[in-house]
C-alpha cells in the first residue's frame, strides 16, 4: 500500500504536465465551437469599432498621412490637371479631395451597421483554426474574403450618398466638364468605386491592427469571450 501511494506521488506531477499542450489541442477541446464562434464575432466587431473610431472622426482620412484619398496618380489624372490648369482650376482637383476625404469620415455610422449584419450573419465551419491561427490578422482575412464583396456594394451606396452631401459629386462634375471644354473628350472613371476601395482597405488595415492587439494586449481585449485568443 504504501509503494502504491509513493508510486502516485511520482504519477500524479507527470499527469499535470502532460495536460498542459502548447499545441493548443487541449485548449481547443475546452472551448465549444459555439464559445469560439462568439468571441471571433466579438473579435471582429471590436475591431470594426475601433477601425471606425479611427477612421471616420474628423480629420480621420483627411488630417492621417496614412490613409488620405487622393487622386490616382496616372497619365489620365496628368492629362486632366493639365487640362484644368489651363483653365485656372487647379483648385477644383484640392477641393475634390477635401470633399472625399469628408465624405468617407461621414461614413461610421451607415458602415457600422453593414459590417454588423455581415458579422453576425458569417459563419465559422472551423472556428478553432480561426482563433488558434499563428497569423494575428486570420479573422479580419477571413471577414473579407467572405464579405468583402458585399460591403463593398453596400459601402458604395453608402459613400455615393456621402459624397453628394459633402458635394464631392458635384465637384467632380464641374472637373469633367472642364476636362471637356478643353479635350472635347469625356473623362470617364469611377470615381466612387475608387474612393469606397480607399475607404474599405483603411477599414480593414486597422481591423488587422486590432485584432494583432487584442490576440497579443490584455488590454484590448476587454470582453469576457476574448480571453479565448490568449488562454
Amino acid at each position: 500500500m504504501k509503494k502504491l501511494y509513493l508510486f502516485c506521488l511520482i504519477l500524479l506531477p507527470l499527469m499535470m504536465v502532460s495536460c498542459k499542450d502548447d499545441s493548443g489541442e487541449f485548449i481547443e477541446q475546452y472551448y465549444t465551437d459555439a464559445q469560439l464562434t462568439s468571441a471571433l464575432r466579438t473579435c471582429l466587431t471590436t475591431a470594426k469599432d475601433t477601425a471606425l473610431n479611427v477612421l471616420c472622426v474628423s480629420d480621420g482620412f483627411f488630417g492621417n498621412d496614412n490613409y488620405r484619398v487622393t487622386l490616382p496618380d496616372n497619365a489620365d489624372f496628368r492629362a486632366l490637371a493639365e487640362a484644368l490648369a489651363t483653365q485656372n482650376k487647379s483648385y477644383l482637383t484640392d477641393t475634390l479631395t477635401l470633399r472625399l476625404n469628408r465624405a468617407c469620415e461621414l461614413s461610421g455610422n451607415d458602415l457600422s451597421s453593414t459590417f454588423n449584419s455581415s458579422i453576425t450573419s458569417l459563419t465559422f465551419p472551423d472556428p478553432s483554426a480561426l482563433v488558434y491561427s499563428n497569423s494575428t490578422d486570420t479573422a479580419t482575412i477571413y471577414f473579407y474574403t467572405n464579405c468583402g464583396a458585399a460591403i463593398y456594394t453596400s459601402a458604395t451606396s453608402i459613400l455615393s450618398e456621402k459624397m453628394q452631401n459633402t458635394g464631392a459629386n458635384s465637384t467632380w462634375s464641374e472637373i469633367q466638364s472642364a476636362y471637356y471644354n478643353a479635350t472635347s473628350t469625356f473623362f470617364n472613371y469611377d470615381l466612387t468605386g475608387y474612393a469606397t476601395t480607399e475607404l474599405l482597405n483603411a477599414v480593414y488595415t486597422e481591423m488587422a491592427k486590432e485584432e494583432k492587439l487584442i490576440r497579443t494586449d490584455s488590454t484590448h481585449a476587454t470582453a469576457d469571450n476574448l480571453s479565448v485568443f490568449r488562454d
